[in-house]
């Protein structure tokens, strides 16, 4: 898993585990909250890495306007 797409793709496999009965609900709500804290996890650093290039971006703005 390294995209919100793969996530949501192994919450749709976790969904249907249960539905078919070949894990139980509270095995899938286990699931389901490691796979939202990977999310979250992604969401930081996505964010992380846009402020860092918006803040770059800002620096070298100022080196070439003084």
């Amino acid at each position: 898993m390294s995209t919100a797409a793969d996530a949501a793709a192994c919450m749709a496999r976790v969904l249907e585990g249960i539905a078919a009965g070949e894990i139980l609900p509270v095995e899938g709500a286990a699931l389901s909250s490691t796979i939202n804290g990977y999310v979250k996890i992604l969401e930081a650093a996505e964010f992380e890495a846009r402020l860092l290039a918006l803040e770059a971006r800002d620096k070298e703005l100022e080196e070439i306007e003084p």
